[in-house]
């Protein structure tokens, strides 16, 4: 993941050591964003691995860490690990540029 550069690193792992199962899977599913780079299971299907350059909607970490631990390998650099998307994309539709008159 390190070497594929991506901004958030992420690994979830259960609480009990156990491997992952479909369940679990699907709430990580569920609470990662749709443009995430790149998912895989690790350690014995133990661990699930996320790379992304794409921030985490509002209450994604809290869902998943409520149920998860997570160790964050993020870059420095990578910015917040969650962001509103939907208000700024909501912004810009909502703007209307001004037509002007023809002469």
């Amino acid at each position: 993941m390190r070497n594929a550069d991506f901004k958030f690193i992420l690994v979830f792992r259960r609480r009990d050591g156990a491997a992952m199962d479909a369940e679990d899977k699907s709430v990580i599913n569920a609470n990662t964003p749709p443009d995430a780079n790149r998912r895989r299971l690790s350690d014995d299907e133990k661990a699930v691995i996320i790379g992304s350059n794409f921030p985490f909607l509002p209450g994604s970490i809290d869902n998943l860490t409520s149920r998860f631990v997570m160790e964050d390998h993020s870059r420095s650099d990578a910015g917040p690990l969650e962001v509103d998307r939907t208000a700024n994309a909501n912004a810009a539709a909502n703007t209307t540029a001004t037509p002007t008159s023809a002469k």
